[in-house]
C-alpha cells in the first residue's frame, strides 16, 4: 500500500489546502478514466481542448499555453492532425508561424469527452444530499471568485451558459 506523504502542517488553512490538494488530484483521476475512451493522450487532449475552446492559435502560444517545447508541440500536432482533429495554416504575413485549428470532428470529440468527465464526476456526487449539494456548490463558486484572473477564469459561467468558448464569444 502506499504511504501519503505528511507535510507537517500548522494552521487550519494549511490543513484544508492540503485536503482540497488530494480531492482534487483524486476527482481529476476518477474524471480522466473515460479519456482512454477518445484514443488520444492526456496530452493531445489537452492542447485539443485548447483549440476547441480558445480557438485557432499558433503553434508557439499553444506551445507556452501547454508549458511544453514547441519541438514537444509540433509532434502533438503532427498527430492531431492525421487524425482530422486539426488544420494547419501558414501566416500569410509570416511563414515562419503556424496557425493551428480544432475541426468540426475536435469539437464533437472533445464534447463527447467533456460529458464523458462530467457523468464520471456525476457518479461520486450522485448521492449527496439537497444540503451538501447546496455546501458544495458554495464552495465551487468560492474558488471560481478566488480564481478570477487565471486562465480557466470564466469556463465556468460560459459552461453553465453551454457555450463552447472559454471567454464567452
Amino acid at each position: 500500500m502506499a504511504r501519503r506523504l505528511t507535510t507537517h502542517l500548522n494552521t487550519p488553512d494549511e490543513d484544508l489546502a492540503e485536503q482540497l490538494h488530494w480531492s482534487a488530484i483524486r476527482l481529476l483521476r476518477r474524471a480522466r478514466v473515460p479519456d482512454s475512451k477518445t484514443g488520444l493522450s492526456q496530452a493531445r487532449l489537452s492542447a485539443l481542448s485548447v483549440l476547441v475552446f480558445d480557438g485557432e492559435t499558433t503553434m508557439g502560444e499553444l506551445a507556452r499555453v501547454e508549458r511544453i517545447k514547441p519541438q514537444t508541440m509540433t509532434g502533438l500536432v503532427k498527430g492531431l492532425e492525421e487524425a482530422g482533429l486539426v488544420e494547419r495554416r501558414v501566416d500569410t504575413k509570416d511563414r515562419r508561424k503556424t496557425h493551428l485549428r480544432a475541426t468540426a470532428k475536435a469539437f464533437s470529440l472533445i464534447d463527447r469527452a467533456r460529458k464523458n468527465r462530467l457523468h464520471a464526476i456525476l457518479d461520486v456526487l450522485g448521492d449527496l444530499d439537497e444540503r451538501e449539494r447546496l455546501t458544495l456548490d458554495a464552495a465551487v463558486d468560492l474558488l471560481t471568485r478566488k480564481l478570477a484572473g487565471t486562465p480557466d477564469a470564466t469556463y465556468r459561467a460560459t459552461a453553465r451558459q453551454g457555450k463552447r468558448t472559454r471567454d464567452g464569444s
